[in-house]
């Protein structure tokens, strides 16, 4: 899972915090990798990302999966699990 985070965004400092919550569980989520919203455009025009906040589901090829733009924490969570 790529999330693409901005530094300067605080929705994603908030679910930064959730996130840590629960993988502090050790709940058999997916791994998440934080990607630079304003530094990584080639990974952003890749997957078709145009909002921070914004979580890439992605096969071990890195192919896309699907895409959900500033999600619930019940959304995440179940996108995590999948």
């Amino acid at each position: 899972m790529l999330y693409f985070f901005a530094a300067w965004c605080p929705i994603c400092h908030q679910t930064n915090q959730t996130l840590t919550s629960w993988y502090t569980h050790g709940d058999g989520l997916l791994t998440i990798y934080r990607i630079n919203y304003d530094t990584e455009k080639s990974l952003e025009q890749k997957y078709g990302v145009t909002y921070q906040h914004t979580f890439v589901k992605v096969d071990g090829k890195g192919n896309l999966i699907t895409i959900l733009t500033g999600p619930s924490d019940e959304e995440l969570r179940d996108l995590l699990k999948a």
